[in-house]
């Protein structure tokens, strides 16, 4: 009879070299992007708050974005006790995403950052009249998902990624890998408070929690 042989770790020599290239080179957490597209109708609405905003103003709002979240996931599982005697084991039923998602932006000095994250979520809430809603008995009703829900996309990468000219095209290449992932149904839920103080100046932070459906991930080389 067959004798019963589990897999082994692997306990070859390593090289020096080898070990670098493997141990030496961690991914940092310094380098990534954000991309947030949202409807157009949260759009319109802060255009007709902030003069002048194009989709030009929303990418260099982007880059205001110093901290992002990559998104996890887990598996929920049930235990099944009566297939082999002595034996439980667990099966997954089903795959649960998070909840929110947290990006802290830096503020401008328009507050450009807060007003548009706030337009955001008064149009949610149907809030575009700010004198009516100024009112103790103002009321409000919500849109539906699909006319507020948008897209946000993190892109991770490293710092020896860069571009090469195509010897065949003649055009841009971009070099090593990336990791994306993007955001399905996405909109604010909420805008964490941002505390102030004539107690030594520092840079004011917007810390906005994003809910989403689900995430898709890539990888790209």
């Amino acid at each position: 009879m067959a004798r019963f042989s589990p897999l082994k770790p692997d306990v070859s020599p390593k090289t020096i070299a080898s070990l670098k290239n493997k141990l030496l080179q961690p991914a940092l957490t310094s380098h990534f992007a954000v991309k947030i597209v949202p409807p157009q109708g949260v759009i319109n609405l802060v255009k007709a708050r902030i003069t002048g905003f194009t989709q030009d103003s929303l990418n260099e709002l982007v880059l205001l974005c110093s901290e992002a979240t990559l998104p996890g996931s887990s598996l929920f599982t049930h235990e099944v006790a009566n297939d082999f005697p002595g034996v439980t084991e667990k099966m997954v039923y089903r795959r649960q995403y998070d909840d929110t998602s947290s990006f802290t932006f830096y503020v401008d000095h328009d507050y450009h950052v807060i007003e548009f994250f706030e337009s955001w979520k008064n149009f949610i809430v149907n809030e575009d009249d700010r004198d009516k809603f100024a009112s103790a008995n103002a009321s409000y009703r919500m849109k539906f998902r699909d006319d507020y829900a948008g897209t946000i996309a993190i892109s991770k990468f490293e710092r020896s990624m860069g571009a090469v000219i195509n010897s065949q095209t003649n055009q841009p290449q971009v070099t090593g890998q990336r990791l994306d992932y993007d955001f399905i149904k996405a909109f604010p839920v909420s805008v964490d408070s941002m505390p102030v103080s004539y107690e030594g100046s520092s840079a004011l932070k917007c810390n906005v929690n994003f809910t989403y459906m689900r995430y898709v991930r890539s990888l790209y080389k």
